[in-house]
């Protein structure tokens, strides 16, 4: 199957689209989708870097994503935990938790 098959499954507007343009005017429209996918990629790479733990620049899975996140999520919930019992007592502790809980879940 071509990848104009491919799409055409996908966003039949798509292709229809595409298949009235000129030659001109395809090249332009497929240098605009691979820049928006070079920016896209940028976009992906930060926010990887930022919200997983030890990610590379290889390509991964939905999944092995998610759980990356999880991951990361998990390990920054144990550093709030360990910067706050650090040098507190269990009340300050407990007050601190709740305050934050409350502003992470209303938002």
């Amino acid at each position: 199957m071509t990848n104009k098959e491919l799409l055409s499954k996908e966003l039949p507007d798509f292709v229809k689209e595409w298949d009235g343009m000129t030659k001109e005017e395809l090249i332009e429209a497929a240098c605009g989708e691979v820049l928006d996918g070079l920016r896209m990629q940028e976009r992906v790479s930060l926010f990887m870097e930022e919200c997983t733990i030890g990610m590379s620049k290889t390509t991964y899975t939905l999944d092995a994503i998610k759980e990356q996140i999880k991951a990361k999520k998990e390990s920054d919930i144990n550093e709030f935990c360990f910067l706050e019992c650090d040098d507190a007592e269990d009340e300050e502790i407990i007050k601190e938790i709740k305050e934050r809980a409350k502003k992470s879940y209303l938002a």
